[in-house]
């Protein structure tokens, strides 16, 4: 990956961070904050073969990641793939990855391949944060 390519980072007067890629694909748009520990990941449009190098960028540092999915409108198996990549590197960190308050997309894809068991899912970011770190979701929206 190129220096380029990194994610940059600014810190509001506030103490939020906020993350922002210089190229995002045109069909997919991401916020980050972070809250407490949590990296807080809004992501909105088509997660797909294009989107994947943004999950990418997450790397392993920080560990503890919510991907608040409400406003993804497609994911197709790249995207299944990137969150279980994520996963894996967050667990190997010592840390865990949350989806919350996937779109009915998200929720009937999970469903299907049964990654709601794998993936803890919470209805909303503020319930996946309040999660003690290192504790997986409850999973019970996709079965």
């Amino acid at each position: 990956m190129a220096l380029d390519d990194q994610p940059h980072c600014a810190r509001s007067s506030a103490g939020t961070l906020t993350y922002a890629w210089p190229a995002p694909p045109p069909d997919v748009s991401t916020r980050c904050t972070r809250s407490g520990a949590w990296l807080v990941v809004e992501v909105a449009g088509e997660l797909d073969l294009q989107a994947v190098p943004l999950l990418d960028t997450l790397g392993i540092d920080p560990c503890f990641v919510v991907l608040d999915l409400h406003g993804v409108t497609f994911m197709d198996c790249s995207g299944v793939r990137a969150l279980l990549e994520a996963r894996r590197r967050a667990v190997a960190a010592g840390g865990s990855l949350h989806l919350a308050a996937p779109s009915r997309h998200v929720v009937s894809l999970l469903r299907l391949t049964h990654l709601g068991r794998a993936l803890p899912v919470f209805d909303s970011v503020s319930e996946a944060i309040a999660t003690p770190l290192g504790v997986g979701g409850s999973g019970q929206r996709p079965e």
